[in-house]
C-alpha cells in the first residue's frame, strides 16, 4: 500500500512537474531574482522559430546567474555577452534586443561587449540579426554601412524566407541594392527582390546570369512541379531561366529539376554540387556536374572530384563531355 502511494506521488509530481515547465517554456518566461523577465528560448532567434518585441527591459540584475535574452546574461548583478563581462552599463536604462547581439542603455549602444560607434540610443532599431539602424546612420553587423540612406533603408526579404527576424544579408534603399556591406552593382531597384531583378540572377551580391522574365505562369508552376523530387528554392539557390524559357531549379540529393516549358514536364538530372558550382548554360547545351566518388558529396569534395555532363537543347539526349 505504501508503495502503491509513493509511486502515485511521485507521478503526480511528475505530471506536475511537466505541467510547470510547459507553463514556463510557452510563455518564454525567465526569473531574475524575485521577479520575472519575458524573454525567448536561447536558441529560437538561431533557428528563426519566434518572433518577440523587439526591446525587452530587465527590470533587476541583481543577485542573480539567469539567461535573459540572446546571448546576455546576469551574474553578481553585472551583464555578460558569451561569458564576457559589458562595462560601463547603465541598468537603470537598459534594454536588450530579442534579434541579434545589440544591447542599449541611455548612453550607448553595444553589440556584446563592443560599443556601437556613432550609434544614438534613442533612435536605434535592430532590423534583424545582422541590420540595424538610427536616424543618421545603417549599421552591418555593428559597423556603419558607408552612404546607405537610413530614411529608405529596408530589408528584403526573399520570398522563399520563413521568418522574418532571421539573418537577412539583402537590403536596398533610394539609392543601392546591398549585400552585406557591398554595393550590388547596376541592380533595377524596382523590381530587385533579393536575388533577381528584371535584368540579372544574383548570387551573394554578384551577377550570376541574365533573367529571362517568365509568365506568371512558369514561374508559380515552377515549385509545384518540382517539389515532388524534393526541390527547395532558397535566396542563395534561386532557379535559373535558361536563353529559351526552360526553367532548372536546384532540388535536394544532388538532382537537378529541368522543366521543358513548352511540354511542361520536368526532368531530372543528377548534378554533383549544391551551392551554384557547375551548372551552366552555352546557348545549345546545359552543362552540369556530377560526383564520380560515391558519398563525395557530403565530404567538401572540388570539381576535380566531378564528370562534366551536358543537356542538348535540340534533342533532349544527355552525356558526358570528354
Amino acid at each position: 500500500m505504501l508503495k502503491k502511494i509513493l509511486l502515485i506521488s511521485i507521478g503526480v509530481c511528475f505530471v506536475a512537474g511537466i505541467i510547470y515547465w510547459n507553463q514556463i517554456h510557452s510563455a518564454n518566461i525567465r526569473s531574475i531574482g524575485k521577479e520575472n523577465v519575458k524573454t525567448q528560448d536561447p536558441y529560437a532567434n538561431v533557428l528563426g522559430m519566434e518572433i518577440v518585441p523587439l526591446w525587452l527591459m530587465p527590470s533587476m540584475l541583481g543577485g542573480s546567474h539567469n539567461y535573459i535574452l540572446n546571448w546576455y546574461s546576469v551574474y553578481d548583478g553585472s551583464l555578460y555577452c558569451m561569458g564576457a563581462k559589458v562595462s560601463g552599463v547603465d541598468y537603470s536604462t537598459l534594454q536588450i534586443s530579442s534579434l541579434g547581439e545589440f544591447a542599449k542603455d541611455k548612453k550607448h549602444v553595444y553589440r556584446c561587449t563592443d560599443i556601437v560607434q556613432n550609434a544614438d540610443p534613442t533612435f536605434f532599431a535592430v532590423l534583424n540579426a545582422d541590420y540595424a539602424k538610427d536616424s543618421s546612420h545603417v549599421f552591418i553587423y555593428g559597423k556603419i554601412l558607408i552612404g546607405a540612406d537610413p530614411s529608405s533603408f529596408q530589408i528584403i526579404f526573399s520570398p522563399m524566407s520563413h521568418d522574418e527576424t532571421s539573418s537577412t544579408l539583402t537590403a536596398k534603399d533610394k539609392y543601392h541594392a546591398y549585400y552585406v556591406s557591398q554595393i550590388i552593382a547596376g541592380a533595377d531597384l524596382d523590381t530587385f527582390n533579393g536575388w533577381r531583378d528584371k535584368n540579372w540572377i544574383y548570387q551573394n551580391g554578384e551577377r550570376w546570369g541574365p533573367a529571362v522574365l517568365l509568365s506568371d505562369l512558369y514561374a508559380k508552376d515552377l515549385p509545384s512541379i518540382c517539389v515532388e523530387k524534393g526541390y527547395i528554392p532558397t535566396s542563395t539557390m534561386p532557379a535559373i531561366f535558361t536563353k529559351d524559357l526552360s526553367v532548372v531549379g536546384y532540388a535536394t540529393f544532388s538532382t537537378v529539376c529541368v522543366i521543358d516549358t513548352k511540354t511542361r514536364q520536368p526532368q531530372y538530372f543528377p548534378y554533383g554540387t549544391d551551392n551554384g558550382v557547375g551548372l551552366s548554360d552555352d546557348g545549345s547545351k546545359l552543362l552540369y556536374q556530377v560526383y564520380e566518388s560515391e558519398g563525395a558529396a557530403m565530404n567538401g569534395v572540388t570539381c576535380s572530384d566531378c564528370g562534366t555532363y551536358f543537356i542538348d537543347r535540340a534533342t533532349g539526349k544527355t552525356g558526358k563531355l570528354k
